[in-house]
């Protein structure tokens, strides 16, 4: 190493979700060798890691940083899980990372609940039985801070619970800042309203049968319930709400999931299409992919009311409309995993 690299400052970030894995990176500047890291729980060195993995969430987010091959992994001992401790990481010139020290969570803490619930779909192995469980005419919504914060979102659950009075609606939340939060938003109204504090993804799946799932959030382990409810669960159907269909015409739809509309026009018979369903459909990409099913979409139809309120019934009350929904978001997640089917 020259006098130069010596001289160089080491720096690098920590993070985690679940408060169990925590994931980083540490470089020295104009330095290709990798770095270590000391790990101190409440104030004592318990491991020392060293920096040498490729991980994509933190080169893409600190690519700036020339992250590539300088990431690490750390794993909280089972001993310190679910306890209120001090974790500390540092470069071997004991400078902290950024974000370091980072507090854990003890059951007292307001995220405790949630963390809990998060940690148990990390590297789920899906029980079969269990996944085949349902409730019928019941849809789910699973509460995070980030979609409290989002009066869009907000709005259009307040509307769908009120069009849907005969329809069971489960929330699911983690604690009861979250729970007054909602309940004051919503009314007293809202008397077909349930309130539930999930342990794991079976205490909500076994009771619902649509779950709400909206689009764009930063939470990772709340895309992750959609994957899995997408994938594993076939008497599930994931609803995706993205509010940037509110104002879409259905040309602007279509552009909207325009990779989308690519796979099925280049797989149509996987989802049963056939060439004269390509036809009819004239460029639309909701009539491409439903009106094969059901005859319901026409040039009149508004996108985003048939996908945020229309389909919700039809799959609530077409059984052979919702397998059809279901294959359809399966064929886009092995799309995007790049699965063969």
């Amino acid at each position: 190493m020259s006098s130069l690299q010596k001289d160089t400052k080491i720096y690098g970030a920590v993070q985690s979700e679940s408060f169990i894995t925590f994931t980083g990176f540490c470089k020295r500047i104009y330095d290709t060798a990798q770095q270590s890291v000391d790990v101190f729980i409440d104030e004592k060195k318990v491991d020392t890691i060293l920096a040498d993995q490729k991980i994509p969430d933190i080169e893409n987010k600190y690519e700036v940083f020339d992250t590539n091959g300088f990431c690490f992994t750390y794993e909280l001992p089972k001993e310190y899980i679910g306890q209120k401790h001090k974790l500390e990481f540092k470069t071997k010139d004991g400078e902290q990372l950024l974000h370091s020290p980072i507090i854990t969570i003890s059951p007292e803490h307001p995220f405790y609940n949630e963390w809990k619930f998060f940690n148990t779909i990390e590297n789920i192995i899906i029980d079969e039985d269990n996944a085949k469980l349902y409730r019928k005419n019941a849809i789910g919504i699973v509460v995070i801070d980030e979609i409290l914060e989002n009066i869009e979102y907000m709005m259009y659950l307040k509307t769908l619970i009120t069009k849907f009075s005969g329809v069971q609606f489960q929330i699911f939340y983690f604690n009861d800042l979250q729970k007054q939060s909602i309940k004051k938003y919503l009314g007293n109204n809202a008397v077909n309203v349930e309130y539930i504090i999930p342990t794991n993804i079976y205490s909500i799946t076994s009771q619902i049968e649509i779950y709400m799932f909206k689009a764009h959030t930063n939470h990772k382990l709340y895309n992750e319930l959609y994957k899995l409810f997408s994938l594993y669960f076939d008497n599930i159907y994931p609803m995706y709400y993205n509010q940037l269909e509110q104002k879409a015409t259905s040309e602007k739809f279509t552009k909207l999931y325009h990779i989308l509309h690519e796979w099925v026009m280049n797989d149509y018979e996987k989802l049963g299409l056939t060439k004269k369903d390509i036809e009819n459909a004239d460029g639309n990409y909701q009539k491409l992919v439903y009106n094969h099913i059901i005859n319901v979409i026409d040039d009149t139809t508004n996108p985003f009311e048939f996908e945020c309120f229309d389909k919700i019934m039809l799959v609530l009350k077409n059984e052979e409309f919702k397998q059809y929904c279901k294959k359809l978001t399966k064929f886009t997640w092995f799309k995007i995993l790049g699965i063969n089917e």
